[in-house]
C-alpha cells in the first residue's frame, strides 16, 4: 500500500510541476501596516505583527501545499466564487506572500485573469486568531493567525496587500496592459 501512495504522490507532483502557468502571486498580509477596520459595526485599527503567519506558513510547508486555502472573488465562499487555491505561503520581512493556482477548468478563466489584472488586484484575507490579539495604544495587534481564504478584491483593507504577478498559460511573466500591477511593480523596484 505504501508503494501505491508514493506513486500517487509522484503523479500529483508531476501534474502540478507540469503546469507552471495560470498562477497568481501576491502579498496577502503586510506586516506592520496599520489599517482601519469596520467589522460588525465596530471600528478599530488593526496591524499584523511580524511573524503572525509563522504557524500557518509552517503548516502549509509541512503539508507540501496550501490547497485547503481557496482564492475567491470578493469573499464569495460559494463554489462559483472559488477561482483557485494556494500552492505556497512564505513569510518574508514585509509580510505574508502566497502563490495561487487558478482553476484551469473554469470556462470563464480568461475573464477572471482580466479581472485580476485590472479591477481585482487587491487581496484580502479571511482569518481567525490562533492567539488572542494584543491591544496596544488603541491598536489591535494580530499575533498569530490562521488564514481561511484569500479574496481578490478591488478594495483591500491593506493597501500593501496586492497581486504582483499573473502568469498566463501563453507565456510566463506579467500580463501586458496591467496599470495597477505595473504601478505596484515599479513601487517595489524603487524600494530596493
Amino acid at each position: 500500500m505504501s508503494d501505491l501512495y508514493e506513486l500517487q504522490t509522484e503523479v500529483e507532483e508531476w501534474h502540478f510541476r507540469g503546469k507552471e502557468r495560470n498562477e497568481v502571486e501576491g502579498r496577502i498580509i503586510p506586516f506592520g501596516e496599520p489599517a482601519l477596520v469596520i467589522e460588525n459595526g465596530e471600528r478599530y485599527t488593526e496591524v499584523f505583527d511580524p511573524g503572525s503567519l509563522t504557524f500557518m506558513a509552517q503548516y502549509v510547508a509541512r503539508r507540501g501545499n496550501g490547497s485547503f486555502v481557496h482564492l475567491n472573488l470578493d469573499h464569495d465562499e460559494s463554489l462559483g466564487g472559488r477561482i483557485g487555491h494556494m500552492r505556497s505561503l512564505e513569510q518574508r520581512e514585509d509580510g505574508g506572500w502566497a502563490l495561487f493556482k487558478l482553476y484551469e477548468q473554469r470556462p470563464d478563466l480568461p475573464l477572471i485573469r482580466e479581472m485580476l489584472a485590472e479591477s481585482h488586484a487587491g487581496l484580502s484575507v479571511k482569518f481567525r486568531d490562533r492567539v488572542p490579539p494584543r491591544e496596544e495604544n488603541g491598536t489591535r495587534h494580530r499575533v498569530q493567525v490562521v488564514v481561511e481564504h484569500v479574496a481578490a478584491t478591488p478594495l483591500p483593507t491593506y493597501a500593501g496587500a496586492q497581486i504582483v504577478a499573473l502568469r498566463s498559460p501563453e507565456e510566463p511573466g506579467l500580463f501586458a496592459g496591467t496599470p495597477a500591477l505595473d504601478e505596484w511593480t515599479s513601487w517595489l523596484a524603487q524600494r530596493d
